[in-house]
């Protein structure tokens, strides 16, 4: 179940990367919606695998794991925002 999400956790970047690539007026218009499948396919695999996890992990306190889980998740995702032009500074400044 784990080399699944890890596999799944790999799609995620090679589709940002090729719809990185394809994103320019040259490119047809197809090509980053078809770079949406790797994203979506890997997005979906490390969600839906890692809430497998949880619940075979945690057994009777399933509920309560995956409900930390969703509470973490969101915590994180409003709040790594904020960090972002800060993060943003520091790659510009350490690899110029």
């Amino acid at each position: 179940m784990v080399s699944v999400v890890c596999i799944a956790a790999l799609c995620c970047p090679i589709g940002e990367m090729i719809f990185a690539w394809t994103c320019t007026p040259d490119v047809h218009w197809i090509a980053p919606i078809l770079a949406g499948i790797p994203f979506g396919a890997g997005n979906c695999g490390v969600f839906i695998y890692a809430s497998n996890y949880l619940v075979h992990s945690y057994g009777i306190y399933a509920a309560s794991a995956l409900a930390g889980n969703a509470v973490l998740r969101s915590a994180m995702g409003g709040t790594l925002p904020l960090a972002g032009p800060k993060m943003l500074v520091f790659c510009l400044f350490t690899f110029l």
